[in-house]
This record gives C-alpha cells, structure tokens and sequence, in this order.
C-alpha cells in the first residue's frame, strides 16, 4: 500500500483523495494498515475510497481493553498484548485518586480507554500495590522518613508540612513506629494529615502541646 494505491490479491487499485480507513469504530491512517491484513476495499468509479480493516493484532476490538499492564511510558502503554500510543493528556485513575504515569506500576490490572483513533485517553487501575482504596488508612505505622511513610503495607508520599494531631491537639514530637494511626491522602495519593490513634504517653502529649 502507498499514498497513490493498494494491492489486494495480486490486483492494484488506484486511492482515491482522501480515502478513509477504519477498523470496528476506529478511523486510522493508510500508515496504520501493514502488509498481510485482512481488508476490504470499497470502489468509486475504480478507485479506492474507504479501506476496512478486518482484523489488527495492533489494537482491541472495542474502544477499550483490560488486562494486565507490562509497560508504561508517556508515548505508549502495554496491556493485554497491545501496545497503544497515548494521548499527552491522558487521564490515570486508581478509585478517586488521579496518577501521573511515573506512579503505574507495572504487572497491575487496568482497563484502557481509546479514541477513535486508536490512542489511548484514560486508564483506570483496578489494583495499586502501593496506593489503600479509599482516602485515609489506618494501621500501624512503620517506617518514617523526610518524605515518605509507612503505614501498615503502604509506604506513602507525604505533602511538605503535613499536619499531625493526638487526641485532638496539635502534635509537634516525633512519631514513633509501632504507634496507631489514621492517614489522610489528597488526590494524588500524598499523605496531608496524620491522626495519632495510640502510641505517645501522657507526658509526650503534655509536653508537645506546650510548646
């Protein structure tokens, strides 16, 4: 196939200006057509004018396809045995929180929706390893560093200055692993508040909401 025509068994038809291509809902290029695809040929005058796809290994039937993710970057995403280009704007969702595409992981369950183009515009995670389902967590708190929290199985990003309360009040001292605690997440999955359950003795309570 070229700009200027196509050859279906053994025979060459002469293209038409402005010959569309489809596949299902898909309307694609003459570029997205590889040699050896099913086609079938619609005819003005012996020319070409629309080109249908029968069958592409390189795109889901439908406008969207599930399965497992194997790679992902900001130009493309592998899932289910496709590789799909992306749209710059693409939207990636895990519940109510919205990811940047850094934060997918691979080998994770996900559902990707396409236009009508073949690109894809939205993924939704259906499982996240590193991200509970809801917008707070609670469990017992592991690991602490400048940036990052450990709580339960998660280990979670934290906003700069993230408000912590025991008992109601203000919490200046330094958490400790072991403690109780409730975690509140924003939207991209960041830690912003951190509720002290269990864990300081009455003196550390004391002493920090003194100062």
């Amino acid at each position: 196939i070229s700009t200027s025509s196509v050859t279906v068994n053994q025979t060459s038809y002469a293209m038409a200006p402005g010959v569309t291509v489809t596949y299902h809902d898909w309307v694609l290029s003459t570029s997205a057509i590889a040699t050896g695809m099913p086609v079938k040929l619609s005819l003005h005058g012996g020319n070409v004018t629309h080109i249908k796809i029968l069958s592409d290994p390189n795109l889901p039937a439908g406008d969207s396809v599930t399965g497992t993710i194997s790679s992902i970057s900001g130009q493309t995403v592998s899932i289910a045995g496709y590789t799909l280009s992306m749209d710059p704007t693409a939207i990636v969702k895990y519940h109510d929180f919205v990811l940047s595409v850094s934060q997918v992981p691979t080998g994770v369950e996900a559902t990707a929706h396409l236009n009508n183009q073949g690109v894809v515009v939205k993924i939704k995670l259906k499982t996240d390893p590193h991200l509970p389902s809801g917008h707070s967590l609670e469990g017992t708190l592991g690991a602490i560093t400048a940036n990052n929290i450990t709580v339960g199985s998660y280990t979670l990003p934290m906003i700069s200055g993230v408000e912590t309360t025991w008992d109601g009040q203000a919490y200046s001292a330094s958490l400790q692993p072991g403690w109780t605690v409730r975690v509140h997440l924003n939207t991209q999955g960041q830690v912003v508040q951190v509720k002290i359950l269990s864990g300081p003795s009455a003196s550390n309570s004391s002493s920090s909401q003194d100062n």
